[in-house]
């Protein structure tokens, strides 16, 4: 099927299931396909409409393949399926339209599809062909009309399967949630055995692959001789190059560790506040915690999404270490594991370095 069509759609993976109906648009006995899904021919749930085929369709089988074509209408008819949905209150209706010169004109048709009573998409099968529609609707009758609706001058609306799944509600609110910062719920697996939520494909990979795919500051650290502390790690000092790799930058205020069994140097604080690791802070021993805690508000920053220093609101939230342990609760776990970490920055740097 072509890629360029799934790229543009949403795209649901649904396992057999009861109620499931799946059609063979233009077929005329049932076929059984390497998923083990059933497919029966659409005769039983349209009345109008021509059967006919398309002889080769690369990774689609069998061979030819059966499609339905609607030529002119008669006044006041119907390119309409009628879709039985007793008992269900959301489902999926994904058609597929394919043409690839089934009926030898070099034409490929343009026409509109309906749920009910609302237009939903234009398909146009000169940019797309296959095409692949997935629309998630929620129902309140025993039966739903899907229609084909002609366009002057757009040639026969044609289709080639089209499948019924029913939902269970929270599918449908997970799918509406959209933002820029959120990834968007593609799809799932709803099975008694098996339940699998399916997201957009991001190229970038995770966060994870960016800040620990990155080994810059353990090599400073571990693999490097002398050893050399950063002092200013920041968001700012983190770059990414164009494959989304995370890069150290920005050594101005560095410090070399230089023998191997010293612990620390005693040195002037140095360092952007905000980031700054109290303990170095007061004592004036910087070693390798220093970065690690500073490392730890850059985590800080990505999960909360706000500056470590910031003077709007009262005083108490100014300073983003000591706000994160007032609103997370320390009688839960996470609020226990942040009132550790950012206190003391001691124990922060061996939960970080555990990692």
């Amino acid at each position: 099927m072509d890629s360029q069509n799934f790229s543009r759609q949403s795209f649901l993976i649904i396992l057999v299931n009861a109620g499931f109906l799946s059609l063979y648009c233009g077929g005329t006995s049932n076929f059984t396909d390497s998923s083990n899904i059933l497919w029966i021919p659409d005769s039983s749930y349209i009345t109008t409409g021509n059967a006919s085929s398309v002889n080769s369709i690369e990774g689609i089988t069998p061979c030819p393949f059966p499609l339905r074509f609607f030529p002119s209408l008669k006044p006041k008819s119907l390119n309409c399926y009628r879709l039985p949905v007793q008992n269900m209150s959301l489902v999926l209706v994904r058609p597929q339209f394919i043409y690839k010169n089934y009926d030898g004109l070099m034409n490929p048709p343009s026409f509109f599809v309906s749920l009910g009573t609302a237009i939903v998409t234009t398909v146009n099968l000169t940019v797309y062909d296959p095409w692949v529609e997935e629309f998630v609707w929620p129902v309140s009758k025993e039966n739903l009309l899907f229609c084909l609706h002609p366009i002057p001058g757009g040639g026969h609306p044609v289709i080639s399967s089209l499948e019924l799944r029913p939902l269970p509600t929270g599918a449908y609110i997970l799918s509406q949630i959209r933002h820029q910062n959120l990834v968007s719920l593609e799809g799932f697996c709803h099975e008694s055995q098996r339940q699998i939520l399916v997201y957009e494909y991001l190229p970038g990979g995770s966060l994870a692959d960016i800040l620990y795919g990155n080994e810059g500051l353990d090599y400073l650290h571990n693999g490097n001789s002398p050893r050399i502390i950063h002092r200013d790690v920041k968001c700012s000092n983190i770059l990414l190059d164009l494959e989304m790799k995370a890069k150290v930058s920005d050594f101005g205020l560095s410090k070399q560790l230089p023998q191997a069994d010293i612990t620390h140097v005693t040195t002037a604080v140095k360092g952007t506040a905000g980031y700054l690791d109290p303990e170095y802070y007061y004592t004036q021993q910087l070693n390798e915690k220093s970065d690690v805690y500073s490392f730890g508000v850059v985590l800080l920053e990505l999960i909360c999404g706000r500056e470590p220093l910031c003077h709007a609101g009262t005083p108490d939230s100014y300073n983003l270490v000591l706000w994160v342990p007032r609103h997370y609760p320390c009688s839960s776990i996470l609020g226990y594991q942040f009132k550790k970490i950012f206190i003391n920055s001691v124990m922060m740097a061996q939960l970080l370095c555990a990692c």
